[in-house]
Order: structure tokens, then sequence, then C-alpha cells
């Protein structure tokens, strides 16, 4: 059965995570085979366009946004 990881902060959460939002995603799809991905930093929105625009080039891989 997958899944959606729904708790996953980018280095925009501060104090909650260090990890960039391109590594989140290549790792999401490359190592672990994601096929959708979730960005919920906390309290913040700066991450999304660049989080999009990441799937985005990911898309040919099916990755979901």
């Amino acid at each position: 059965m997958s899944y959606v990881h729904l708790q996953v902060h980018s280095g925009y959460s501060l104090l909650s995570s260090a990890a960039k939002v391109k590594e989140l995603v290549l790792k999401a799809k490359k190592e672990l085979g994601c096929k959708a991905l979730a960005l919920t930093d906390d309290h913040v929105m700066y991450g999304t366009v660049e989080f999009y625009k990441e799937c985005k080039k990911m898309a040919s891989s099916r990755l979901s946004v």
C-alpha cells in the first residue's frame, strides 16, 4: 500500500528542517519511489513555488503535485 507523507518540512520551516526543496523532491522520487509528495512547512509558504517547479520537472517521471 502506498501513501503520501504529510509531514514534510524544508529549510523554510525554521528550526524544523535544513532540507532543500530540490533535494526533498529528488529523494522522494528516486530513492523512496514516491508517486506523490506534499510540502507542509510550518507557518510559511515560501517554498511552494520552488516545490511546484521541482515537482513539474519530475512530472515526466510521474511525481504528482
